[in-house]
């Protein structure tokens, strides 16, 4: 009985025109959550169709939610604490000068024109 129940829950959603016109209308310079919500839909539903009518997301959109997302993230508290604070030593800072070598190790070098 139960197993009738979870397939009753799990039919597939028909689009009807309408529906479709304002996923073309919309998808591209709109979030997808926006969409599904307003067509009272899950937002894999909404990519799928989307998929299967070639829609793609505009660029200038793209850009603009990664910005968004970006000054988002970076502002985040885990963010900011995991930051460098001033007069702290980066590794970078610890690394020896180019062509410096330890002294005594030239005893180990392969000879000049020594073949692998």
């Amino acid at each position: 009985m139960s197993e009738i129940k979870n397939i009753s829950k799990m039919s597939r959603h028909i689009w009807k025109e309408k529906e479709i016109d304002l996923l073309k209308r919309l998808y591209a310079e709109t979030l997808t959550k926006d969409i599904a919500k307003r067509l009272g839909l899950s937002v894999y539903s909404v990519y799928g169709k989307a998929c299967a009518l070639g829609l793609k997301k505009s660029d200038e959109f793209k850009d603009k939610t990664n910005r968004e997302l970006g000054s988002k993230m970076c502002n985040h508290p885990a963010m900011l604490k995991n930051r460098f604070r001033k007069g702290i030593q980066l590794p970078h800072q610890f690394m020896p000068p180019k062509g410096y070598h330890a002294p005594g190790v030239e005893k180990t070098w392969f000879k000049k024109g020594n073949l692998p």
